[in-house]
C-alpha cells in the first residue's frame, strides 16, 4: 500500500517496512485472493488464497500487489503496514493511530 496523497503532491512515493495482511476466522466470502507480481507487473501473479486464520507478510515497496475481485459475499481481512518512519498520511491527517 502506498501513501496516495504524498504521491499526488509530491510526485514520490512512500511504502511502509512490511505489509500484513491477517484472515480471521469466520470468512464467508468467494474470490478476493491476494495477487503478488514477485517477478515484475507484466508476469502472471503469484495467487494467495483467502483463508481462515492466514497471515500474509510481504514487502509492498518492492511487489506490485492487489486484491482479485471478490464473487460472492464481503471480503474480511485486517491489513497491517509496519513503517520504520511515520507515514506522510498520518501526520498530515489523512490517517489516525490508534
Amino acid at each position: 500500500m502506498y501513501t496516495p496523497y504524498l504521491r499526488e503532491k509530491t510526485g514520490t512515493w512512500s511504502f511502509p517496512l512490511t505489509g500484513c495482511v491477517y484472515y480471521p476466522p469466520g470468512l464467508s466470502f468467494e474470490g478476493g485472493d491476494l495477487a503478488i507480481y514477485t517477478d515484475g507487473e507484466d508476469s502472471t501473479p503469484e495467487l494467495i488464497k483467502s483463508r481462515e486464520n492466514r497471515l500474509v507478510i510481504f514487502d509492498p515497496g518492492k511487489v506490485l500487489h492487489c486484491v482479485q475481485k471478490v464473487t460472492k459475499g464481503t471480503r474480511m481481512a485486517i491489513a497491517i503496514n509496519l513503517w520504520d518512519f511515520e507515514p506522510w498520511s498520518l501526520g498530515n491527517g489523512f490517517m489516525v493511530e490508534e
